[in-house]
């Protein structure tokens, strides 16, 4: 089932990741482990550039779907990758949201429970198409 996510809770969810990765960079400096911490902030720097690649597609409701789904509880975790920056103009957003929520929803109702289950999903924009591999 979808949530729809109003402006305070995405705030509220966002503002808790990144005090998350703070802390997480925080106690590692405490720990004298420089080269974690500079890990993670890595980390972070790709995960921003991927949410903006992913919002420069001009899909809001396909990438409201994955920037928010972990948020919820799943049998999976979900992570994406947009390998090119090229707009997708062509693409019904509306449908690819419904489609790829559908696919998500079967997924989750085959697989087992408490397992560590992962999906990826990569997304290649082209001048003739989109492509995208799950």
């Amino acid at each position: 089932m979808e949530k729809d996510w109003d402006m305070i809770e995405v705030l509220r969810h966002t503002r808790h990741d990144w005090l998350n990765k703070i802390q997480l960079i925080k106690g590692n400096l405490a720990l004298n482990k420089v080269d974690r911490a500079k890990e993670i902030i890595d980390e972070i720097v790709v995960e921003a550039q991927q949410e903006a690649k992913l919002s420069n597609l001009h899909l809001p409701e396909f990438a409201s779907l994955l920037f928010t789904y972990n948020w919820e509880n799943h049998m999976f975790q979900l992570e994406y990758d947009v390998l090119e920056e090229i707009r997708c103009g062509k693409l019904d957003d509306k449908s690819l949201a419904n489609w790829t929520r559908s696919f998500f929803s079967c997924l989750n109702h085959a697989i087992q429970p408490f397992n560590e289950n992962h999906l990826s999903v990569s997304i290649e924009p082209q001048k003739q198409g989109v492509r995208f591999f799950f």
